[in-house]
């Protein structure tokens, strides 16, 4: 794989579903803050052997609805760092923002990757590798999120957790999705 960006006016949803566009054929996904299991069904329907949705339920801070759930997806409330069942295909729904450690976070989803991640975060403008700190208003409610990673800063940390390879699908706005590669 190498880097590069697809310059689309799509938003970075379609590039979620493109990058997913993988062979899954008895290969196994795992969607880790999926919440309703979108993704994870188009992957069932394409021929993926099995799908889990892990998602810790972080969606009724935002007053969200409950998801509907998707025929033949396996649903579970949890942390990431409480899933220790590897997958073929590991998809990371914009959550790395959501944690208050990337780095473990990561090297935990390393853990869990056995072919691909697909990478959906935001990050910041700069040319540094660097995690800002995101600020906080306890007005606002819980916090919810803390870091946003510079580009840099990102592929920084896959390089340092054990994803040497990666492509960038796209990216809009302030949003990028990746396909990675575990070494």
């Amino acid at each position: 794989m190498t880097e590069g960006v697809i310059g689309s006016p799509m938003s970075y949803q379609v590039f979620q579903g493109i990058a997913l566009h993988l062979k899954l054929q008895d290969h196994d996904v795992l969607s880790i803050g999926g919440y309703n299991g979108l993704h994870a069904a188009s992957c069932l329907e394409r021929g993926a052997k099995s799908v889990t949705v892990v998602d810790n339920g972080q969606w009724r801070l935002y007053n969200w609805s409950p998801p509907e759930q998707f025929p033949g997806v396996r649903y579970v409330e949890a942390d990431v760092h409480d899933w220790h069942e590897p997958a073929d295909i590991v998809e990371f729904n914009n959550v790395i923002y959501h944690v208050k450690d990337p780095w473990t976070t990561m090297e935990h989803i390393r853990k869990l990757t056995k072919y691909c991640l697909v990478l959906t975060t935001s990050f910041i403008p700069g040319e540094h590798k660097g995690w800002e700190i995101q600020p906080y208003d306890p007005k606002n409610g819980p916090r919810h999120v803390y870091w946003k990673p510079t580009l840099e800063g990102l592929y920084e940390l896959l390089r340092c957790t054990g994803f040497e390879q990666w492509e960038t699908v796209g990216t809009q706005g302030d949003h990028i999705v990746m396909r990675c590669k575990p070494t």
